[in-house]
């Protein structure tokens, strides 16, 4: 498939998001706080507050900006919807904790930093995807306005692009973007042509590898800095741009079927 044909037109993502946005109670349909008996080991513990939950998503809907969440390691099989400043991190070492979400249902990515949210971070999670869409199929979408860091993560989806960024900002490091059915990374400037609006940074030994199409789409005036990762193996380009500008400095590019970068409709792209 040709990278024009997997970079889908901005209104139609946009008609997208906003239906999704309509969801965000599902970040609080769990459980709230769970009282004493609960097995520890299972439980989601704010670090902050003390509280323990039964689920990620209870713990997201009752924490304060700021708040930092402890996931146990094993699978946990829910969508987060997330509406707030919180960080959710995983074990550091271990067995991982894995978010995940499979269903027939289109247009359900398994995290969504919502429209306008900043300061969300997910650390030392791995996040796992299904869901058949044409737009907006991603493992991890990044809405306009919005801002995520991962750290340590592993993204991968069944049937999508492992990260959507829709006129937002992503900062990673030490993440692995893998395996994707489509696009290992894409990035969507805004229509307006917002300064700092689809802003993608990657740093600390990032790997964008063995993904359907490219490993990295960037579109619509959006940004991409790297340095120090490995992009390879990818189906078509290592990077696609069109409209869009990038800046890799001491990347690795190894193995993309189709080349390591593509840029056109006026994209600039430094490999240095």
């Amino acid at each position: 498939m040709p990278a024009a044909t997997a970079g889908l037109g901005l209104g139609r993502r946009r008609a997208v998001l906003g239906a999704a946005g309509g969801c965000t109670l599902l970040v609080g349909a769990g459980p709230g706080a769970v009282h004493a008996g609960a097995p520890a080991a299972e439980l989601v513990r704010n670090a902050t507050s003390g509280t323990v939950h039964a689920t990620v998503a209870a713990a997201v809907a009752a924490a304060a900006p700021g708040d930092e969440l402890r996931v146990p390691a094993g699978v946990h099989a829910e969508r987060l919807l997330l509406d707030r400043a919180v960080t959710v991190a995983g074990p550091a070492d271990g067995p991982p904790a894995t978010v995940r979400h499979a269903t027939d249902a289109p247009y359900e990515p398994t995290v969504v930093v919502q429209a306008g949210v900043e300061g969300v971070r997910l650390e030392n999670l791995a996040v796992r995807h299904r869901s058949p869409s044409v737009a907006s199929n991603y493992a991890v979408q990044v809405a306009e306005g919005a801002a995520l860091e991962l750290v340590g993560c592993d993204v991968s989806s069944e049937t999508g692009s492992r990260v959507g960024v829709e006129a937002g900002q992503l900062r990673a490091s030490g993440t692995a973007f893998h395996d994707a059915a489509m696009n290992g990374i894409c990035v969507y400037g805004d229509l307006a042509g917002a300064e700092g609006s689809g802003l993608a940074v990657l740093a600390g030994g990032c790997r964008v590898e063995g993904n359907g199409l490219n490993g990295i789409l960037a579109r619509g005036g959006a940004r991409v800095e790297a340095e120090g990762c490995r992009v390879a193996g990818n189906a078509g380009k290592g990077a696609a741009f069109a409209d869009a500008t990038g800046t890799f400095r001491n990347c690795r590019w190894e193995g993309n079927r189709l080349g390591a970068v593509a840029a056109e409709l006026g994209a600039e792209v430094e490999r240095l």
